[in-house]
């Protein structure tokens, strides 16, 4: 059984690739391909269970659609014919007719998915999101510059319960076209929804059952762990956050180009753990975390947007209070977030 990834040279970011190792270490037996934008899908000449693209930056969605569009007819035969096809993140917008933008070039899309997608660049919008699918929960999050218009009518994949869907106005969030589903959704995807990975799996014709007990167990099982993040660099903050609280000791590594970002986010994200209890050692290009949890503490991010939500989500399991300074940095990105915070802890 295949599952072939689109573009991971481009289609790289918020660590959407990790949804596909997941599937992989659920189901040993996957191979995995990876097909470059100078070569065309094998799912379009050989078997595979699952094709997957994930989020890219406003030039890969370009390169993307260029290396697609020779093959625009095949691809939306073989969706309806029943080819299981995952889209995650901006990668949908690709196959809508048209990426309009405020802030750059018209990008012809495949038109395999109905609407237009319209870009505000100095508007991003960044929400969590929870719907309902086949009588499961799904929960993930987005941040994204536009959204899907003139599509009202097409069969949407998730309802939305708390969020935004294909609009800001709609219930419906994603698409269904045969066997292709798409969906806003950025990041891991699938690790956090254990039943619709199990869904997924299903649908490619894995023979695996994930127990109640194991989906119960899965949120306490946070062990020390070696996790290379140069696929998406930015999730070290969070995770770092996240490791602090395993048991064991954790690795995080390919993360030297965070050095070059708004502050040197491995050596400001080492001082902003130690500062609340943590041990940790920098490495050249990522950070060695000895677990074992936070006590609390004063938080500095150094002016950074990402540190400074990693110590609010740190905050959630300090055993004692945590104050983070110049919280407002958090405005660059995302104004809302210290109220969604507060909302959803």
């Amino acid at each position: 059984m295949k599952a072939e990834i689109l573009f991971p040279e481009v289609c790289n970011l918020y660590g959407d690739l990790q949804n596909i190792y997941y599937l992989k270490r659920c189901c040993p037996a996957l191979e995995i391909i990876e097909t470059d934008l100078h070569s065309k899908p094998r799912f379009l000449t050989e078997d595979v269970a699952l094709v997957y693209m994930g989020s890219t930056t406003e030039q890969g969605l370009r390169l993307a659609a260029d290396a697609l569009r020779p093959y625009a007819a095949d691809i939306a035969a073989r969706a309806d014919a029943g080819q299981l096809i995952l889209l995650t993140g901006n990668a949908p917008d690709v196959f809508s007719a048209v990426i309009e933008s405020d802030s750059a070039d018209t990008i012809e899309g495949l038109g395999i998915l109905p609407g237009r997608v319209r870009y505000t660049m100095m508007k991003r919008h960044n929400s969590f999101f929870l719907g309902t699918f086949d009588s499961m929960e799904v929960v993930g999050f987005k941040s994204l510059f536009g959204f899907h218009y003139d599509a009202a009518e097409a069969e949407g994949w998730f309802d939305t319960v708390r969020g935004v869907g294909r609009t800001p106005e709609s219930k419906l969030e994603g698409f269904c076209r045969g066997g292709l589903y798409a969906t806003a959704l950025i990041g891991p995807l699938l690790i956090l929804n254990p039943p619709l990975c199990k869904w997924l799996l299903r649908q490619m014709g894995a023979r695996i059952e994930l127990s109640p007990e194991g989906v119960t167990a899965y949120p306490s099982r946070l062990t020390g762990t070696t996790i290379d993040v140069s696929g998406g660099p930015d999730l070290l903050p969070p995770l770092a956050a996240a490791m602090a609280f395993a048991k064991g000791e954790s690795r995080l590594t390919g993360a030297a180009r965070l050095r070059l970002k708004e502050s040197d986010r491995l050596a400001g994200m080492a001082g902003l753990l130690r500062a609340l209890g943590g041990r940790v050692e920098e490495e050249p290009d990522g950070l060695r975390i000895a677990g074992g949890g936070l006590r609390g503490g004063v938080a500095d991010p150094c002016g950074d947007h990402r540190l400074a939500m990693a110590a609010a989500v740190a905050a959630l399991a300090c055993r004692e209070p945590v104050t983070v300074k110049d919280a407002e940095c958090v405005e660059k990105s995302y104004p809302a977030w210290w109220g969604l915070f507060c909302e959803e802890k």
